[in-house]
């Protein structure tokens, strides 16, 4: 069973200071089919419930599996090549890490001179480690697949999503990305 809906092109939304729901409010005005994406934390369980009690919410829901965030999701695709991509890291990034945890670490932090949350260009060095990488590209390719079938309706076809029946309701799906 999949969400009805036409098919949507996705597009990234960075919010300010996590205002999910602020924000899909003023979107939806303006184009059908948002579908909102949310830490696995008890943060992201808090905005799945305020999307679910706005006027009109979202036919869909995506939310990480339990305590990840984005910043997971990027370790588990480098670890698919994991002593390349680290190699490579290293040289790329100009930190010190001694494994891909510590650099996920680095990225989730908000706070202090090493932090590379909000650091632009640490973030495309990753992607571009992501790009050579074949093991890593499979790993991207299968999250993108995964996120594309949910947003057309197709989630049952995917074994990185799953229903959380206990978030989800008539009017809004809730999907949590397991990989």
């Amino acid at each position: 069973m999949g969400v009805e809906g036409p098919l949507i092109a996705a597009i990234v939304i960075p919010t300010h200071d996590s205002a999910v729901a602020e924000t899909y409010k003023i979107l939806r005005r303006l184009r059908n089919g948002l579908v909102p994406l949310v830490d696995g934390d008890l943060d992201g369980n808090m905005k799945v419930e305020e999307l679910r009690t706005v006027a009109e919410p979202p036919n869909l829901v995506l939310q990480w599996r339990d305590a990840w965030a984005i910043e997971d999701t990027i370790g588990w695709v480098l670890k698919a090549s994991a002593g390349d991509a680290l190699a490579d890291l290293q040289d790329r990034i100009g930190q010190e890490f001694d494994d891909i945890d510590a650099l996920v670490a680095l990225f989730k932090q908000n706070k202090g001179p090493k932090r590379l949350k909000g650091d632009y260009l640490a973030y495309e060095e990753v992607a571009s480690v992501i790009r050579n990488q074949a093991g890593c590209r499979k790993r991207a390719a299968m999250l993108l697949k995964a996120v594309t079938s949910a947003c057309i309706g197709r989630y049952d076809e995917s074994p990185l999503l799953h229903r959380d029946n206990g978030k989800s309701s008539e009017q809004c799906v809730v999907l949590r990305l397991s990989p």
